[in-house]
């Protein structure tokens, strides 16, 4: 479960990454 947490977290992080990187 605690990895499941940590993959959510880091795909949330590339969604704002690409994001940013569209600008």
């Amino acid at each position: 479960m605690a990895d499941d947490a940590g993959i959510a977290n880091v795909t949330s992080e590339i969604m704002v990454l690409t994001a940013h990187s569209t600008t």
